[in-house]
Order: structure tokens, then C-alpha cells, then sequence
């Protein structure tokens, strides 16, 4: 499994939000409130944000996207958020969408799922 390249983790982060898996089956029942059980004992945790990159950070991204994970159909290891020397298994949600700011500076959302 491939490691997310350390050389482009980017130095600024406009902001991350996370979100649980709904890992919860609702049924409703014809009298009284709705039974709710959970589906199974493991679930994901989303994670989204958005960074800056220079030109260069772009390319060495790219040039990982494309090439090391398969177009994100593959999953990677992601330095920990909580931790800066753990790794944690993740895969893209949807490809990352990308900016253009100012002149060789790019703003990149980037939707990840961390796998339990």
C-alpha cells in the first residue's frame, strides 16, 4: 500500500470538517417510534477540507493520484489528523476538485474516507 508523499502535505489548511459513517437501519413501525439497530460494528469516518499547493505540490500530487492509487480507485496511507506520526488507511471519496487562486497557487477540496 502506498504512503501519501510527505514532500506535499500542504502547508496551508483552509479548514477540515469530519463526518461518522450513518452506520444506523431506522424502521418504521406503524404505532410508536422507530426501531433503530446498528448495521455493523465498523464504520468510516469522512473527512473533508480544503488545502492550498504550489505548481510543484500539484504535480507530485497528480503524479500520485494518477499513478500510485490508480486514479483514487485505490486505497493509501494518510498521516493521522490527531497524530502526527501515525498512518491511517484511507481512499479518496470523489476525485479532488481544484483551483486556481493566484499564479502557481491552487486550492484543492479533497473528500477522504478513513477506513476502520
Amino acid at each position: 500500500m502506498h504512503k501519501y508523499p510527505l514532500e506535499i502535505l500542504p502547508l496551508i489548511h483552509l479548514g477540515w470538517s469530519s463526518q461518522r459513517q450513518d452506520n444506523l437501519l431506522r424502521t418504521e413501525m406503524e404505532r410508536g417510534p422507530a426501531k433503530v439497530r446498528r448495521l455493523t460494528t465498523a464504520s468510516s469516518l469522512y473527512i473533508s477540507g480544503e488545502v492550498e499547493f504550489s505548481d510543484e505540490q500539484l504535480a507530485v500530487f497528480e503524479d500520485f493520484l494518477h499513478n500510485y492509487i490508480s486514479d483514487g480507485a485505490d486505497s493509501f496511507l494518510f498521516p493521522d489528523f490527531d497524530q502526527e506520526q501515525d498512518w491511517r488507511e484511507c481512499r479518496f471519496r470523489e476525485l479532488p476538485k481544484k483551483t486556481r487562486v493566484d499564479e502557481g497557487i491552487w486550492k484543492l477540496t479533497l473528500e477522504l474516507e478513513l477506513l476502520p
